[in-house]
């Protein structure tokens, strides 16, 4: 079977999607190639480009504008070149544009090419009423070309369900996996620590996000505001990655008088290897998919408070502290309560890796995905 991946928002959750798939495709013997946009690329998206190359992966090129341009015209033409060059049986399209372009790409080159959608949290979460609409019509617009909306969480499939962007017999739910070695990938927690330049009294909180509106860094900022001074003395608060926010996030640490609490270190490749060094994540994330910053905190063994949105939600039995999103003050009090109780950091700790090989492994994301593969093209 041979499957073409395309992909316009090279970095972030959707990066690491797409990477693990590949790689994981392609170890239960699929043909995997890959179509990829420079545009939104991190700094070191190459590497990922040489890994899909080691595994015989064909890669391409495609530039991508993320909004609704003059060169999506170009880009379209192109996509279809590739498509009728490499004869796929499957198109795979992840987030809005690739996904908006790809299907109709594949469609226009075959109706037997079978399209799969991956939306990584669906483009229309964050917008105003009237643009929200309007998106949502696209997306309903586009379920013509597409044979299955594969979905990474159960609640990204209850919201296509809600919004009518599929019916339920063209949707699947492959949540995001984690690794079965992820483990072995991080540092110790002296090493960690020590690269992180933490002392052995400090409570070291981690953020691992772009600096981007969605992952709601400032209701973070605002619930340290809450914190009396005192409260906050033994706390870093250490933001991992970069993004469009990075200089308003930084100019409002400075107005709250939290320079001395929260550091950003920019975007650090491969930052999840640093999770052994932290003693508990934030996530107050607006929305979400499933994010790979919460599934690997917890498969790190370390505790996460997360925002309630329907993407963070992972099963009632998740050890994961959940505070109501928009609520600085209910996520002060939790950040206030975890930083002051080591047995509580511990319970949650001791329970977290066991839960992720149960409930997020890769193994059975690939499953799912090989079984949704095999039906669309076997019919």
């Amino acid at each position: 079977m041979k499957a073409l991946q395309i992909l316009e928002a090279t970095g972030g959750g959707a990066r690491k999607h797409v990477r693990q798939l590949v790689c994981g495709l392609r170890s239960r013997g699929l043909e995997v190639d890959v179509i990829v946009s420079p545009n939104r690329a991190e700094a070191d998206f190459g590497d990922d480009l040489e890994m899909f190359r080691g595994h015989g992966c064909e890669v391409f090129e495609v530039p991508l504008a993320r909004l609704p341009t003059a060169s999506d015209h170009a880009a379209h033409k192109e996509l279809q070149r590739i498509i009728r060059l490499q004869q796929p049986q499957i198109v795979h399209a992840h987030c809005f544009k690739a996904g908006y372009l790809g299907r109709t790409a594949a469609k226009a080159v075959s109706a037997d090419i079978r399209t799969v959608y991956t939306p990584h949290a669906f483009v229309f979460d964050g917008l105003g009423p009237f643009i929200r609409t309007m998106a949502i019509l696209l997306e309903r617009q586009r379920a013509a070309v597409t044979d299955l909306l594969l979905c990474i969480s159960a609640a990204e499939g209850d919201q296509a369900l809600a919004h009518r962007i599929v019916p339920a017999s063209r949707l699947r739910v492959a949540p995001n996996g984690i690794p079965a070695e992820f483990a072995t990938r991080l540092l110790d927690r002296e090493t960690a620590r020590r690269e992180l330049q933490l002392d052995d009294n400090v409570t070291a909180i981690g953020v691992l996000a772009r600096l981007a509106p969605q992952k709601g860094h400032a209701q973070l900022l605002e619930a340290l505001n809450i914190m009396a001074p005192g409260e906050r003395q033994s706390l870093q608060v250490l933001c991992f990655g970069d993004g469009e926010l990075e200089l308003a996030l930084q100019q409002r640490c400075d107005e709250l008088g939290l320079a001395g609490t929260v550091r950003f270190l920019g975007y650090r490749p491969q930052a999840e290897r640093f999770l052994p060094g932290l003693d508990f994540t934030v996530l107050p994330s607006a929305y979400e998919g499933l994010s790979y910053s919460l599934l690997e905190s917890l498969a790190a063994g370390v505790p996460v408070i997360a925002s309630n949105v329907p993407g963070n939600r992972c099963g009632g039995d998740a050890p994961v502290v959940y505070f109501s999103n928009g609520n600085a003050g209910e996520l002060a009090t939790h950040i206030h309560a975890l930083a002051h109780d080591t047995h509580a950091r511990d319970r949650l700790a001791a329970r977290a890796p066991a839960f992720i090989a149960e409930s997020y492994s890769l193994d059975r994301q690939l499953d799912v995905v090989c079984d949704a593969y095999k039906t669309l093209v076997d019919g």
